[in-house]
């Protein structure tokens, strides 16, 4: 099961099971640390990955802030220059058909 989909539900059903089964003498108490350090890997190698797509997207969106930044000085201030040019408006009629299809 994903790291992202563990419940408390998930891991209280568990641990009544495990319970069941080392009275019962299936399973050593041995057996039970192993399968706990197994699952402590598996959510430690998955938070490493989550932690580095994180990262990965701070950075790309530090790079695309500072390319934004570097555009405003080159171009210069938007609301010093003034508005931009005027847009003529479609009429509603043509606005409706270009929208027909949806």
């Amino acid at each position: 099961m994903p790291f992202g989909f563990v419940t408390r539900t998930y891991l209280d059903q568990r641990l009544e099971d495990l319970r069941r089964e080392v009275e019962r003498g299936r399973v050593t108490e041995d057996q039970i640390a192993e399968w706990i350090d197994s699952a402590f890997k598996k959510i430690e190698l998955e938070w490493a990955l989550w932690q580095k797509k994180l990262l990965t997207l701070v950075a790309s969106m530090g790079k695309q802030n500072k390319k934004a930044a570097e555009r405003v000085e080159v171009e210069g201030d938007l609301e010093r220059d003034g508005p931009g040019p005027e847009v003529d408006e479609p009429p509603p009629r043509a606005l409706f058909r270009s929208r027909r299809g949806f």
